[in-house]
């Protein structure tokens, strides 16, 4: 079976940092330029204790071997600036030029300390929140995959119904954990919201309900953090992540 998610980019409309300090709202847009992931068995028979780690450089996938699982993460072109690959191949500096480039180009890597594994990919932003896009994309994958969740898609109404809901909230209580654990801090999370249920008018969550995330930066395991989250999220003086 092969699984395969996506999540949308943002543009924060209105709101800036004043969406840092609750109740204040912001006006977030979904873009179409979105990360997809792709969840599928490296083997017929998976055993329990075959695990590996790989990371490739195609393209701006990354491939990740987890407990016999091959996930291939992209993302569209529109999260990067591909300036310097169009000066390279003698085209003016216009969007037609972006748009020849084939879908999902690769991203090119520093040439000082490639051969080692500091290397870093030499990359600029767009500021379409290409890392809440990504972790989102994961996030939904993984769970589909072993069916702990049900992911609406074009060819259904699942997203209408209650349970449709619960299962996107589930996406974006652990999509927020994992992004804040990814980021070091607990930030608004407009970004994570708009990839999980598109555009929307945004008030930040209780920042205190993810404040077992410093636990994750300690060392604590991510298992750990999201159930710390969730029991938080249960309390009686608790609140919803996904006001």
């Amino acid at each position: 079976m092969t699984v395969v998610a996506s999540a949308p980019g943002k543009v924060l409309i209105t709101g800036g940092y004043l969406i840092l300090e609750r109740p204040n709202a912001g006006i977030v847009l979904s873009t179409n330029a979105r990360f997809y992931a792709v969840v599928k068995p490296l083997y017929e028979e998976v055993k329990p204790e075959s695990w590996a780690w790989q990371e490739g450089s195609l393209a701006i996938n990354s491939l990740f071997l987890l407990q016999g699982l091959e996930i291939i993460v992209f993302g569209c072109n529109e999260f990067y600036s591909y300036r310097n690959q169009v000066e390279s191949l003698g085209l003016p500096l216009t969007p037609d030029s972006l748009a020849s480039l084939p879908p999902f180009f690769s991203i090119t890597f520093n040439a000082e300390g490639s051969s080692n594994q500091d290397y870093k990919p030499e990359v600029s932003k767009t500021g379409l929140g290409s890392s809440a896009a990504m972790t989102t994309a994961v996030v939904g994958a993984l769970p589909c995959y072993f069916g702990v969740v049900q992911l609406p898609s074009l060819q259904n109404n699942y997203l209408q119904s209650d349970n449709g809901s619960h299962n996107l909230d589930i996406v974006h209580i652990i999509s927020q954990t994992a992004h804040c654990i990814a980021q070091g801090k607990i930030g608004s999370g407009f970004d994570v919201s708009s990839a999980v249920f598109g555009s929307q008018r945004y008030i930040q969550f209780p920042p205190e309900l993810l404040s077992p995330v410093k636990g994750a930066v300690q060392g604590m395991l991510i298992e750990d953090v999201i159930n710390d989250v969730l029991m938080m999220l249960e309390s009686p003086c608790g609140g919803s992540i996904c006001d």
